[in-house]
């Protein structure tokens, strides 16, 4: 998903995605220097998105501290929750040889310890390496997410511990979401 033609600004994309995913509660000053964007340039698109009141300045502190609205908040978690699900979604549809499930978990608003399960394909292991490296580098840093839980195993070791009704993949597959990768 192209979240920045809905948005019209790579720059207001990117304050919300730092807000959604990275932290709430911040300057403007900071923002710009974790985004490595000039403080003018980081301003204009916070006024814009406080003026069309998906953002609120905090003011009782000594500093100025950004949050995402209270009342628009779910919405726009939603929203950006929904772009990296697509993200990782495309991302994946290069690998459909290898990957024969991808489940998504904390991240994604699920009640689960990590934030991706990649069933693989028999004699695919080898290659799981760099698929979590490629996804770290290409999808979710996008969204400043540092630090991604995932988790991988053998659709046939998937296979046996379902039968075995193993508590883990049990776990997987009711708490978190699956998404289909198709070939």
């Amino acid at each position: 998903m192209q979240i920045e033609k809905l948005l019209w600004s790579k720059a207001k994309t990117d304050v919300l995605k730092y807000l959604v995913f990275k932290r709430q509660g911040i300057s403007m000053r900071a923002i710009s220097n974790d985004l490595q964007r000039s403080y003018p340039a980081i301003k204009k698109q916070i006024d814009h998105l406080i003026e069309a009141q998906i953002l609120d300045v905090d003011k009782s502190q000594n500093s100025r501290s950004i949050c995402i609205d209270e009342d628009i908040s779910d919405l726009v978690v939603k929203l950006f929750t929904y772009s990296l699900q697509q993200d990782v979604y495309d991302f994946m549809k290069v690998y459909s040889a290898c990957i024969d499930k991808l489940f998504l978990g904390k991240v994604f608003g699920q009640n689960a310890k990590h934030d991706l399960a990649l069933i693989y394909k028999a004699n695919t292991k080898e290659l799981l390496d760099q698929i979590k490296k490629n996804i770290d580098k290409e999808v979710f840093s996008n969204y400043f997410i540092d630090n991604v839980s995932m988790i991988s195993m053998s659709a046939k070791d998937f296979q046996t511990r379902y039968k075995l009704a193993d508590k883990f993949v049990l776990d997987i597959i009711s708490k978190w979401k699956k998404q289909d990768i198709i070939d």
